[in-house]
């Protein structure tokens, strides 16, 4: 089991937004075995609530995380914090925000899944090297940590029977 620090709404990403000490932001990264930066742009709405200043803030915060990775020692990762796989799924999580109440549902970042390269675009401001080794090897160092963890598939499949199989494989694993 690995621990990521998560994005807008994790523990690290408002210390650090709300400027916590290098002491302290050390003490909450220390719980998490990597962090985690994400696009600016998944946030630009900081900027238009009046959150933060300016898109120049959610730089500082990746670029403060990133710092905090090296005093740390832990790797930071360029995660797209992606809840859909493709740029035109933004219309079906409009309804559902729609559906779910939200008034700024027509005003919703680009959540999908992204392309290494789009990726290390998103994250240039970092210069080549930095964006490489967060988009590409620090991922790669976490997923050479995770074990391959497939239940074995029958020729019939019981749907409780695969829960419990799952769930028996998962605590053998732990």
């Amino acid at each position: 089991l690995l621990l990521g620090s998560g994005c807008d709404s994790g523990e690290l990403y408002n210390a650090v937004r709300d400027g916590l000490s290098d002491d302290e932001l050390c003490d909450v990264a220390e719980f998490y075995d990597y962090l985690e930066i994400v696009p600016t742009g998944n946030f630009e709405y900081y900027v238009e609530s009046g959150y933060v200043n300016s898109m120049d803030d959610l730089v500082a915060i990746n670029k403060k995380i990133i710092e905090i990775g090296e005093m740390t020692s832990k790797p930071v990762v360029a995660v797209s914090d992606a809840h859909y796989a493709h740029k035109d799924d933004i219309v079906r999580r409009k309804i559902v925000m729609q559906h779910l109440g939200y008034v700024d549902y027509n005003n919703q970042p680009l959540l999908s899944m992204r392309t290494t390269d789009e990726m290390l675009a998103e994250f240039s401001y970092l210069g080549e090297d930095k964006a490489y080794e967060i988009v590409v090897e620090n991922p790669n160092e976490i997923v050479e940590k995770v074990d391959d963890l497939f239940p074995p598939i029958e020729t019939e499949i019981t749907y409780d029977a695969d829960i419990k199989e799952l769930v028996d494989l998962t605590y053998k694993k732990l």
